[in-house]
């Protein structure tokens, strides 16, 4: 049986319809003046519906003229009716040093949660900026996910396959925005090697090989895989080197 049923008519004074083929683009547009609204001393960056507001705070001073800068922010909204999730507006602090300081922050008389750890864009930040966090996160997922394909690979004989499902699956999320966050401690470094190494000792299995007092060459010299710190090296080389040419346009870093 079919049956068509219409919701009754509304007037949309702001806002774009979700889903919509235009949504996306018109959101930039309306959004597109946000930063030019703020004081040219506070840093932003957009991103889709997300905005970043950095500044440095060493004092009470630096501290009232980031909380001006919330405040123009909700005036803005205020005035473009746009209406922020305040429950979603968080606060972190990174640092160096042993005490920095710190202070609560308001939207509309609203207290700010302070965090000490956020995901952006996929990567885990933490106060410190040496992303601790990120490394476990990431381990434990790529072990979790190895183990998925360990479980549905039993019967799988071809070497191909399974470096290929390794490669898309695990190897992928050990390397998603490496040129960030790759690691200066060598423990960090072993923690992270050890899941593809465990992905070598099943690969072996399937060939018919040995692994021999932890020794890992010969695997990887036979199926041609690279150490993640070697291809993390390569990502760095690579991305310097685009950054010289022009073919990255990220000004700050240069």
């Amino acid at each position: 049986m079919n049956k068509i049923v219409y919701s009754e008519p509304i007037d949309v004074e702001s806002g774009c319809i979700p889903g919509g083929h235009l949504s996306g683009l018109l959101f930039l547009c309306f959004i597109n003046d946000i930063t030019s609204s703020l004081p040219a001393n506070a840093k932003t960056w957009l991103f889709a519906d997300d905005l970043k507001i950095a500044m440095r705070v060493s004092g009470p001073g630096d501290a009232s003229a980031l909380q001006e800068v919330l405040r123009c922010l909700h005036q803005w909204c205020v005035e473009n009716l746009m209406e922020l999730n305040i429950k979603k507006c968080k606060v972190m602090t990174y640092h160096t040093i042993k005490h920095p300081y710190i202070a609560s922050y308001t939207i509309n008389n609203v207290t700010l949660d302070r965090i000490y750890e956020v995901k952006d864009l996929g990567v885990t930040f933490q106060p410190n900026l040496r992303f601790n966090a990120h490394f476990n996160i990431i381990r434990n997922k790529s072990l979790q996910m190895l183990g998925l394909l360990y479980r549905h690979t039993r019967d799988f004989q071809c070497p191909s396959t399974l470096k290929m499902l390794y490669y898309a699956y695990v190897r992928s999320r050990l390397e998603y925005c490496s040129i960030v966050w790759s690691p200066q401690y060598l423990v960090h470094m072993k923690s992270i090697e050890a899941v593809q190494r465990k992905f070598l000792r099943m690969l072996a299995y399937k060939c018919g090989t040995r692994i021999i007092d932890h020794e890992y060459e010969n695997i990887m010299r036979d199926q041609n895989i690279m150490s993640l710190k070697q291809r993390r090296d390569v990502h760095d080389l690579t991305f310097l080197v685009k950054l010289i040419q022009n073919k990255i346009y990220s000004p700050e870093l240069l």
